[in-house]
């Protein structure tokens, strides 16, 4: 069995491989690229004995663990908080950092975290998409203040009721069933309804004019 601790930086992958007795194997640096990775595969393959890797949680730690399980090695994103209470390190440096995961990886010490499935992951992706698209297209819809600035005939259509609703006809296809139908309704009750011609008389319509007398 061998054992590789990976330490990833923004331009190369550092990589210590030990064997079961603690003695160095291999100790190389690549770039963190998919050729590249399949390369560093290909390098440990030879030894004929399955490969277990570690790697500290960061950006681009997933690349790396679903990149190179597809060529072989096993693995593991190890919590890097408790990595580093596990072993802590007066110096630090990349090259520290791969020897320290690959001896906690042959001692059975890595805080691995939990991975989902990649079919999970991917399923998960989608549906962050879909709602990223469904949100997106949500704010670009009018405030209802404005929209029947744009849509002007399909709201006044929608809101309509009673007199106005006479002059929606026919009713507007966008409307339900039962919307159309109480259309219909007000605007047979508004054009079949009398309206009053009779006029009230003046007295009725002003009120009792100011500084006169009922008795005069």
């Amino acid at each position: 069995m061998l054992y590789a601790g990976l330490d990833l930086s923004r331009q190369k992958l550092d990589v210590h491989v030990l064997d079961e007795t603690g003695e160095t194997v291999e100790l190389l640096a690549v770039h963190p690229d998919a050729d590249a990775l399949r390369t560093l595969a290909e390098r440990i393959g030879p030894y004929g004995q399955p490969v277990e890797a570690a790697i500290e949680s960061m950006n681009g730690a997933r690349f790396v663990h679903d990149t190179l399980e597809r060529f072989g090695p096993d693995v593991e994103i190890a919590d890097a908080a408790k990595a580093r209470g596990l072993a802590p390190l007066a110096a630090k440096t990349d090259k520290i950092d791969a020897r320290v995961l690959a001896e906690l990886a042959r001692r059975e010490l890595v805080p691995a975290i939990w991975l989902p499935d990649p079919s999970v992951r991917a399923e998960r992706e989608r549906a962050r998409f879909r709602v990223s698209r469904s949100l997106s297209n949500l704010a670009q819809e009018p405030h209802p203040r404005h929209a029947h600035r744009l849509w002007p005939n399909r709201f006044r259509c929608q809101t309509c009721s009673g007199r106005a609703g006479a002059s929606c006809s026919p009713p507007c296809q966008s409307l339900s069933p039962g919307r159309r139908r109480s259309q219909r309704a007000c605007a047979s009750q508004t054009s079949s309804k009398p309206r009053s011609t009779r006029s009230r008389p003046n007295s009725a319509r002003r009120g009792p004019t100011t500084g006169t007398s009922p008795c005069s």
